[in-house]
Formats: C-alpha cells, structure tokens, sequence
C-alpha cells in the first residue's frame, strides 16, 4: 500500500508491504548436463524466506524549477536485512 500527497510543495510519501510464500521454500532443480547417465544432478538453491516485510517513507521538496527527494526504505526476511536510503533530484 503506498500514501502520498499529490499537491502543495512537500509531499510527503509512506509505502508498506507483506509477503508471505505459499511453498515449502526449497529451490531444487534437475540439470543434464550432456547425453550420458553421469551428467544428472539435482542443483539446490538458497530457501525462500517464508515472510517478507518492507517499507519505505520519504518527502518531496518541489519548487517551479527542481524537485529533491530523499526516502528511507528496508526490507526485512529470514535471513536477510537491507536498509537504503536515496537522494533524488528532478528538473
């Protein structure tokens, strides 16, 4: 879900989101390599994380000739978290 503001000159911004995986959260794969019996495996890949959060929040400085932006978001899983933070200007 994200909110904003659409009018005036700070226009405030809030985004937020949930996910949760409906499997099992293994990766596997068959892979052949070649023609011959040797060259079967079964490759296994990192586990999905079973829920995942995210948000994000920031402002809009608009004035007639530039806009800045800065927002600050993360993301949150079972094993792993980021944090950004951006600085945008448009003109």
């Amino acid at each position: 879900m994200r909110l904003t503001r659409a009018v005036g000159k700070v226009r405030p911004f809030g985004a937020g989101r949930y996910r949760r995986e409906l499997t099992n959260g293994r990766t596997t794969t068959a892979m052949q390599i070649g023609d011959r019996p040797d060259g079967a495996y079964e490759v296994d890949g990192l586990l999905l994380p079973k829920d995942e959060i995210a948000g994000e929040g920031g402002a809009m400085f608009v004035t007639p000739r530039v806009g800045l932006a800065l927002s600050y978001a993360f993301q949150r899983s079972q094993h792993q978290t980021r944090q950004t933070l951006q600085i945008g200007v448009g003109f």
